[in-house]
């Protein structure tokens, strides 16, 4: 069966089927693509994912708590770890 990247993570979301990482990113890269979204661009225990330019980087630097959609990557939730 053939699921658009739009649906491929109904199930999961259905079933709440999240993912969870943790830790301090081993890459932050920040995009600024002149068509799309801007956002940071980091890598947690080789899982790259985005995230919102409202953070800062010293913020993800600390480490953070992501929850996230397995296939597509979509982040749910996330918080910056309190040292």
């Amino acid at each position: 069966m053939f699921l658009s990247n739009q649906w491929i993570d109904l199930y999961s979301f259905v079933k709440k089927n999240y993912l969870v990482i943790e830790g301090v990113p081993s890459k932050i890269e920040r995009l600024e693509p002149r068509y799309g979204k801007r956002c940071w661009e980091i890598v947690i225990n080789d899982v790259k994912l985005s995230l919102p330019l409202k953070l800062k980087k010293e913020e993800i630097k600390r480490g953070m708590e992501i929850q996230y959609l397995p296939h597509s990557k979509f982040i749910l939730k996330y918080k910056v770890l309190e040292k």
